[in-house]
């Protein structure tokens, strides 16, 4: 499953809130909207493994951003942290894009 990026508009004062609290907006909306649509809210298992290198493992969380995978929003692939890593390394010596 591929995600796309979209917009909301919500008051500042909440965005604040969210943010003191490091709540994920595009999780929370998603969920939200999937129990809307009567559609399970489970994550789908291939949304779990890493473009690149294809390892599964668990989304990253704000409170360990150390092991799990990263959504890249730019390229809408997970990745783990080994490979951006890697290609962030590359990026800066200029060698290849992402």
């Amino acid at each position: 499953m591929t995600k796309k990026a979209v917009m909301i508009s919500i008051d500042d004062e909440v965005h604040k809130k969210i943010k003191e609290k490091r709540i994920n907006i595009s999780e929370v909306c998603e969920k939200e909207l999937r129990k809307k649509l009567g559609e399970d809210i489970d994550t789908p298992e291939e949304e779990l493994k890493c473009h690149f290198c294809g390892v599964h493992d668990v989304r990253q969380t704000p409170q360990d951003l150390t092991k799990g995978l990263v959504f890249l929003f730019h390229h809408e692939v997970w990745c783990c942290n080994n490979c951006l890593r890697g290609r962030t390394i590359k990026i800066i010596m200029g060698a290849t894009k992402v």
